[in-house]
């Protein structure tokens, strides 16, 4: 019998690569031959198909705090981007947003963008 879905103890092939697959467990690529991925799938578990690694990085986020940051570059800078872009849905980002950018014009700055607000909340992920 396979396990429900558990977005803290799953694994994902990513693109075409069946050789690695990706543990949310650990936060990085385990090959097929791991001991701990061969016990999962011996209960007739398979692993999700993810197009590319920004993709499982958005994934994961979702899970947050429980998932691990993940390790591998790419899949970590869609997982930062997710959340950077979850925090500027809230409306009191928004609002702050606004206001750190009347103060930037008060002092004579350049007011930031939302991409550039956004990417300096990504840096802090």
């Amino acid at each position: 019998m396979s396990a429900l879905y558990d977005l803290t103890r799953w694994y994902w092939f990513v693109g075409a690569d069946q050789s690695k697959a990706y543990s949310s467990e650990i936060g990085d690529y385990v090959p097929v031959t791991d001991s701990r991925y061969q016990s999962w799938a011996a209960q007739n578990n398979f692993p999700a198909a993810i197009d590319t690694e920004t993709s499982l990085g958005q994934v994961l986020a979702k899970g947050y705090p429980d998932v691990p940051r993940p390790l591998p570059t790419t899949i970590l800078d869609g997982y930062q981007q997710n959340q950077s872009d979850e925090v500027f849905q809230h409306k009191l980002v928004k609002l702050l947003f606004t206001m750190l950018n009347r103060i930037q014009v008060l002092e004579g700055k350049q007011a930031l963008t939302v991409a550039q607000a956004k990417a300096y909340v990504k840096g802090l992920m």
